[in-house]
Parts: structure tokens; sequence; C-alpha cells
């Protein structure tokens, strides 16, 4: 079944990541735990943390028990905040073709797109990242 919103994995990997860290807050875990856990690649998950490290969200530590771990309160980290890591902006507007061909004007929607974008962005926004670990039901070691 088709979803009206879609989810780049990249982002999904993002947003369960550090759900799971933000469940163990005083652990180091290896990428390769967390990959399992979500049963995806560890180096498509690596390359994912590197950014969210790059961005302040993530530390990382080398070395033989190294890993990842929350650098900021899962209270302070929405997931809107997340999400434009990893995918860059997050836009509310526009035609869904990419000529916007008709700019919003007798769109065959109406204002409903518009609607959905700016829900699921107010959703995102308000949405703390220990709220995303509490509802996937992470427990902590």
């Amino acid at each position: 079944m088709s979803r009206a919103i879609r989810i780049p994995e990249a982002v999904s990997l993002a947003l369960h990541s550090m759900a799971i860290l933000a469940a163990r807050p005083d652990e180091v875990l290896p990428t390769r735990e967390i990959a399992g856990t979500l049963g995806g690649s560890s180096a498509h998950l690596a390359k994912v943390l590197k950014i969210l490290e790059n961005d302040g969200f993530v530390r990382s530590q080398r070395g033989p028990s190294g890993g990842f771990q929350l650098a900021r309160s899962a209270d302070s980290i929405s997931l809107l905040e997340i999400y434009e890591a990893i995918e860059g902006p997050l836009s509310t507007e526009g035609c869904l073709l990419a000529t916007g061909l008709c700019q919003n004007e007798g769109c065959v929607f109406g204002n409903l797109l518009d609607s959905l974008d700016n829900q699921f962005r107010e959703h995102l926004k308000k949405t703390r990242l220990t709220q995303l670990a509490e509802t996937m039901g992470v427990e902590s070691a």
C-alpha cells in the first residue's frame, strides 16, 4: 500500500537509531548493534550517523569499544531537526510536478497537500526524541 507522505530510508534510519541511543544515553553503541536492531545496513547507517555527528546530534568514540551516543539531551531534540539534518529543509509548498505547472491555482487537490504538509511538519516539530523512544517501546538496558 502506498502512503501519501513518504519518509526516505536515511531519515527512517536516523529517527530510529536516535531513539535507540535516547533509550541508552549513558552507553556507547556500536553501529553494527544499532543496525542489527533495525535490520538495516551497517554501511548505510554509518553514513547517516556521520551526518548526525557533523550536525552535533551524536558523538562518536573510536576503538574496539567504540560507537555512538547522543551529544544532546533527547528531550531537546525534535524529530524535525533530525529529518532536516538528513534531508534538508522540509518544504511545505509547491506543485507535485517538478515544473510547477499549475502553481497551486486550480490544483485538483485544492489545499489538501498544503494542509497535510503543514500537519506533518508541525508534528515533527513538536515531537521530541524522548517521545519517539517511548512510542517505539525502546527499553533502557
